[in-house]
């Protein structure tokens, strides 16, 4: 083959590759997005079939104890499996059903342990009478377990849509239980038990979808669990660093339970409005994750730094209006979504939105690092953040109460974002480029003064506001050569599944 022949080869597989993560992107934000307004409908919705501070607090204290076990299987095992499935496909087959058989193993120990634990948990948390409910959840502990390693080889194998599929599918039948249980009259112990029962029956879909894989190669287990276990490390302290703030509110700030519970519930309602942002950018590290994985496996540096900077400049762009957003309108984003009671949160979204999002750039960033074989490098660097947000919980929260709580999530992820940027640097020589990052605080600095000036009330003219906001937002951003035609090509392209100079 001539050099021009293979240089040809080269940049129409360049471009095939652009493709395919374009599309998995549409793919896995479009089931991202689903997955959202799922899950926000149950957060939305619980309040009001409870009819009580109190319970939402009870279940929004369950709910985050059992997502940090929950997203430590995930996280962990989808991580592990796509790694090994990504960067050599003809061992897709060995990989995942070793994985599944290990999963059974691992999630019925975990789910064993925690309900074992359960009376200590909710004895830290303050509150004894949660043992039942912490139980109940334990069965969502080992069907997770199993179901990532499925979805570890799906995604792996690139097959975004059918990893979208199941998203959407897993979303549906949990919010129907969910919801479905509470307006029953069953209480906390229903929305618990809507949610075990959904982890269950997704399982089903979830083999059926796996498909056929190559026969051939072999797995090896001690290179699945020397990855997988420090990813286990590093997403249980991930999520112990989300959840440390709501921990605190219900265990530090007050010494009966039935106002903690009130408390725990209006910092919740905080949490699920701060943390929309990281929500609507997760979908960026299931798609990242497998290429960064197979770019490091060939060597390929510039790709690996491409990928970084890229994927830090346009998860920010989507973060700094969200934040800017939730921030200057803490209180009409509550009022929105929530019954009023609940506006009495606003002090704590005002520094939740934007901590969230240094969190958000940092889960980022750590996947990056983790996708290139640094996993214990993640780990570390999580483990600083919830060293650092244990410190300032401790001596804010009780203080200051839900802003407290908030303040001390924001230093954290702060913490951590500048260490996780001085090690992509030292890696691969990209992180958020400067000027982009000047720029894009410039126009959210704009929208949320603009935001902040021009106080509205009601659903109608608040979401009006926020629409303009946004146009206006991104305005700013091409006055500021901040956006391109060649972003919105690269954009168009992706969705119509083109590259940008229309190949």
């Amino acid at each position: 083959m001539s050099d021009s022949a293979e240089d040809a080869a080269n940049q129409a597989a360049a471009r095939a590759k652009g493709v395919s993560a374009g599309r998995g992107v549409v793919y896995l934000a479009g089931a991202k997005f689903y997955f959202m307004l799922a899950s926000y409908a149950v957060a939305f919705g619980l309040p009001r079939l409870f009819g009580s501070t109190e319970l939402y607090g009870r279940f929004g204290v369950v709910n985050r104890v059992v997502s940090v076990l929950n997203m430590v299987m995930i996280g962990g095992t989808i991580q592990a499996v796509s790694r090994f499935v990504s960067a050599d496909p003809s061992r897709a087959g060995a990989v995942t059903w070793l994985a599944v058989r290990l999963q059974i193993v691992l999630g019925l120990c975990a789910a064993g342990l925690y309900a074992l634990a359960a009376p200590l948990i909710a004895e830290l948390l303050g509150d004894p009478s949660l043992t039942d409910l912490l139980r109940l959840s334990a069965v969502i502990v080992a069907c997770y377990a199993v179901y990532a390693a499925l979805i570890g080889s799906l995604n792996g194998r690139r097959l975004f849509h059918r990893q979208a599929g199941l998203d959407a599918t897993f979303s549906t039948i949990k919010a129907a239980l969910m919801l479905g249980a509470a307006g029953l009259g069953f209480g906390v112990a229903g929305a618990i038990g809507g949610f075990s029962a959904t982890a269950a029956l997704i399982l089903v879909p979830a083999f059926l979808l796996l498909g056929r894989m190559p026969p051939g190669g072999a797995a090896s287990l001690r290179e699945l669990v020397g990855f997988q276990v420090p990813i286990f490390g590093y997403t249980l302290a991930l999520y112990l660093f989300l959840g440390l703030d709501l921990f605190s509110v219900k265990a530090l700030i007050v010494d009966s339970p039935e106002a903690a519970d009130r408390l725990a519930g209006l910092y919740t309602a905080a949490q699920y409005m701060g943390q929309l942002p990281y929500t609507a950018i997760v979908a960026v590290t299931f798609v990242v994750f497998p290429m960064i994985s197979r770019a490091t496996f060939v060597s390929d540096r510039e790709a690996a730094s491409s990928y970084v900077r890229t994927t830090l400049r346009y998860s920010a762009l989507v973060l700094v209006l969200l934040a800017a957003l939730l921030s200057a309108d803490a209180g009409p984003a509550l009022r929105f979504f929530y019954p009023a009671e609940y506006a009495e949160a606003a002090g704590a979204l005002r520094l939740l939105a934007p901590g969230v999002l240094l969190f958000a750039l940092m889960v980022i960033a750590c996947t990056i690092l983790s996708g290139s074989g640094r996993p214990v490098t993640s780990l570390l660097i999580t483990l600083l953040g919830l060293c650092v947000s244990a410190g300032f919980n401790l001596l804010l929260t009780p203080r200051f109460g839900l802003p407290g709580a908030a303040a001390a999530t924001g230093l954290a992820a702060l913490a951590a974002l500048v260490a996780s940027g001085i090690l992509l640097w030292r890696h691969f020589k990209a992180f958020l480029p400067a000027l982009s990052l000047v720029r894009l605080l410039a126009a959210g600095g704009a929208v949320w003064l603009l935001a902040s000036a021009l106080p509205v009330e009601g659903r109608p003219l608040v979401a009006a506001k926020w629409t303009g906001l946004g146009v206006v937002y991104l305005v700013l951003l091409a006055l500021l050569r901040e956006i391109s035609r060649d972003d919105l090509s690269r954009v168009i392209g992706s969705l119509s599944g083109r590259t940008a100079d229309g190949s």
